[in-house]
């Protein structure tokens, strides 16, 4: 994984990908098949994110991410699902995840958050006692969806914006020398003021 300080926040330690795919294939594989026959996709965006929300701007001292958000029609209404991966999107990236259904509010926001892999947002922080008691890291069906797709995305969006970031600083640091280097090869006229009496205006010397 890389050590940019375009993924900064890196350094906390999140779940992986595969960590939450594998754990809700073993311990909850139901999840899984009602996944492939309850939900299909409206719509899915791909593009960087930063902590300040979904971003496709460019700034030095912010941590960003690629984000996927993936918005599914299920039997039971429709969710968004996000899913941020704090590196390039492959299985061994740390992730950070969130989805909008009951399922996750009741049952994973406080657990996963405890991971620095979600965050509070729906639910009442509470530990979910009657839920999930273990407190087991996995993901639910609309998520199950969001991970796979994100997985084949291809791009690392971050490091192409920040590989051309670099280039056109690198650029521009390039152009500025040379003209500060350019030698005047063009002589610059020196002129003068005429005094009224002799017609006024400027002549050259």
């Amino acid at each position: 994984m890389p050590d940019s300080p375009r993924y900064a926040a890196m350094d906390i330690k999140r779940l992986t990908a595969k960590q939450l795919i594998l754990a809700t294939n073993a311990k909850y594989p139901d999840l899984i098949k009602r996944a492939n026959k309850q939900c299909h996709q409206l719509r899915k965006e791909y593009a960087i994110g930063s902590r300040d929300g979904f971003k496709r701007d460019w700034r030095q001292d912010r941590a960003f991410y690629n984000e996927l958000r993936l918005y599914n029609a299920c039997t039971n209404g429709r969710r968004i699902s996000y899913v941020r991966f704090y590196g390039p999107p492959t299985a061994e990236t740390p992730v950070w995840v969130w989805c909008s259904c009951p399922y996750f509010t009741y049952n994973l926001e406080v657990a996963l958050t405890r991971f620095n892999s979600s965050s509070v947002k729906l639910s009442n922080g509470q530990l979910p006692i009657k839920r999930n008691p273990r407190m087991i890291p996995h993901v639910c069906k609309h998520l199950i969806l969001a991970l796979k797709m994100g997985l084949n995305q291809k791009e690392d969006l971050v490091a192409q914006a920040q590989e051309e970031a670099a280039q056109e600083k690198s650029a521009a640091a390039s152009q500025l020398s040379k003209l500060a280097h350019k030698p005047i090869t063009k002589r610059i006229p020196l002129r003068r003021f005429v005094s009224p009496d002799r017609g006024g205006g400027l002549v050259d010397l």
